[in-house]
């Protein structure tokens, strides 16, 4: 409660000021290089995604660094900073609640960094506490204040806007955004094939084969980072069970995942939680005792190793209330049924009732299309 007083009697004051406040000490900005390489101590002059000028202490001209080379900035900013570590901590609503204050003192100044910085990110904090709709309204609204000015995020809100949009199932929509995306260049060209093959993929069976396409240019990349590839990969496995073929999915996980020579590089990102969840769902698909065995353990990696990953969580939980059911284990369906209810937060009578409407409303193949990776 004082760090929240704290922090809104700051954020007055640099209200009342014009907003001074907001402007820090120079030369405590950092720039990431895609090459891996860190300039530390530096002042960000300007921030555009096609271009990105710093000064070093005592320097007389600015240094310029074309967009494409630059991972990421951060700029320091007294009145953003707890508000991005608010985002990075999961308080989602103390961060949404700050950068609405930040982004309405505009004052006509919609060029101003801090300000575009703060509707940029009260999108992506909707989007991480899953409110899809506000999200993409946040960005777009962001995008027609701040594209004509190149701000350093618009790449950034196009993709996550496309994001949303697929989250609200709009794929289509979502597929132009993505199109959009790749006029970027650079490292937004993957990830631009990367979301269109998400859009393919949310089209069902019927989009499985051209998300497969897609999704492979991205994997086999030597230019996709890590985490990227390993989205890709996901969504290729996903492709595949919609095409109702179990074992070449298996065969596919442990390829891009749980080879053992691939050991030494073992991770609990999201996409690897997605990948033991997709590699049940293959055991689950292909029937008999043996096989709703196999899948049980898969699934059960995820509350062991993969817990704050919520989604997925909930997922595996309804995943093993099923298994259970089969198998004929009542007092584990049971269990799982209650850890479902507390994941989805809802009773156990009223999962039964979700359970049958899904039954009727949705296939398996729509199930395995509708969860994704970011």
């Amino acid at each position: 409660m004082r760090e929240s007083f704290t922090y809104v009697c700051w954020l007055t004051l640099a209200i009342l000021l014009g907003s001074p406040v907001l402007r820090v000490a120079t030369g405590a900005d950092s720039i990431e290089l895609v090459d891996g390489k860190v300039l530390n101590g530096v002042e960000v002059v300007l921030a555009q995604w096609d271009s990105v000028q710093y000064k070093r202490a005592k320097a007389s001209r600015a240094t310029t660094v074309a967009g494409q080379k630059v991972r990421s900035i951060q700029r320091e900013s007294f009145v953003l900073q707890p508000l991005r570590d608010a985002i990075t901590n999961g308080k989602y609503k103390k961060a949404i609640k700050g950068l609405k204050e930040v982004g309405k003192q505009g004052g006509g100044k919609q060029n101003d960094w801090e300000l575009a910085e703060a509707r940029y990110l009260i999108g992506k904090a909707r989007a991480l506490a899953g409110e899809e709709r506000a999200a993409g309204k946040a960005f777009k609204d962001y995008l027609s204040r701040h594209e004509k000015d190149k701000d350093w995020y618009i790449p950034f809100a196009i993709n996550e806007f496309g994001q949303s949009l697929l989250a609200s199932r709009k794929p289509g929509t979502a597929g132009v955004q993505f199109k959009k995306l790749g006029e970027y260049g650079g490292g937004w060209i993957l990830r631009a094939k990367y979301g269109e093959g998400l859009s393919a993929l949310a089209k069902g069976k019927a989009g499985a084969q051209e998300a497969r396409g897609l999704l492979d240019v991205v994997y086999r990349s030597r230019q996709a980072p890590l985490e990227l590839k390993e989205k890709a990969a996901v969504g290729r496995v996903k492709a595949i069970l919609l095409q109702e073929n179990a074992r070449g999915a298996i065969q596919e996980l442990n390829q891009a995942f749980f080879d053992s020579s691939r050991a030494g590089k073992v991770s609990y990102s999201s996409a690897r939680a997605e990948a033991s969840l997709l590699m049940g769902q293959a055991y689950q698909a292909l029937g008999g005792e043996e096989n709703l065995q196999e899948a049980e353990l898969w699934f059960l990696r995820i509350p062991a190793l993969y817990r704050r990953h919520q989604k997925i969580y909930t997922q595996a939980c309804r995943a093993l209330v099923d298994v259970y059911g089969k198998l004929g284990n009542q007092k584990r369906e049971e269990e799982w049924k209650a850890r479902l209810a507390a994941a989805a937060g809802t009773s156990s009578s009223g999962l039964d009732r979700q359970r049958r409407k899904k039954k009727q409303n949705h296939g398996p193949a729509n199930n395995i299309a509708a969860g994704g990776s970011k």
